[in-house]
């Protein structure tokens, strides 16, 4: 692999295999082209091909952008075609948008369609609100529809709790439904019952 930068701190990374020739990546990407904040956070990563065309990669993107807060947590990442029109990657949203607490967990991801409408594909959610405990381990992940209420995603579980023991370790997952009553229970992250 190659890295190039240009006068405006702007990359072009050029993937090549072991016989130096160039070598795809993410499906048929050759080039990654990337602009940067004053930080060395990516602002945006464009896909090119062997031509030096503007192309999707797996993920559905010819191109994503990036926005960050004051500490550097993404808050805003955007899927785009290669005219530069939102458009769904392969996790079924055009937009995300995430708000972290003061160690840089995200505690809320937002789903947006590509009309900027609250929509994830083939999910009933739109939005994920998560909750850490003081080593930053994930001990809640709760799922809500547009208008803000409990919804199941497609595993069929509106909540999931998750409980460790003195070490850290992963011993219980329990899940509820919207209406917060249990609905199945776990012991362990291997999910023996």
């Amino acid at each position: 692999q190659t890295v190039s930068w240009n006068e405006q701190g702007d990359s072009t990374e050029t993937f090549f295999g072991p016989d130096d020739q160039p070598q795809l990546i993410k499906g048929k990407v050759i080039k990654l082209k990337g602009k940067w904040d004053e930080r060395g956070n990516p602002v945006s990563l464009e896909h090119f091909d062997e031509h030096d065309r503007i192309i999707r990669a797996n993920d559905g993107c010819a191109k994503i952008t990036f926005a960050y807060d004051n500490g550097g947590n993404i808050t805003e990442q955007a899927c785009l075609d290669e005219g530069g029109g939102a458009v769904r990657n392969t996790d079924g949203w055009a937009k995300a948008k995430l708000i972290s607490d003061e160690r840089g967990n995200t505690i809320e991801k937002r789903y947006f369609g590509p009309a900027n409408q609250p929509d994830l594909y083939e999910e009933r959610f739109v939005k994920i609100k998560l909750k850490y405990n003081e080593q930053n381990k994930q001990t809640e992940e709760a799922y809500f529809d547009a208008k803000d209420r409990p919804v199941k995603n497609k595993t069929g579980y509106a909540k999931a709790a998750y409980n460790y023991d003195t070490r850290g370790k992963l011993i219980q997952v329990s899940v509820f439904d919207e209406k917060g009553q249990p609905s199945g229970r776990f012991n362990d992250a291997t999910g023996a019952a």
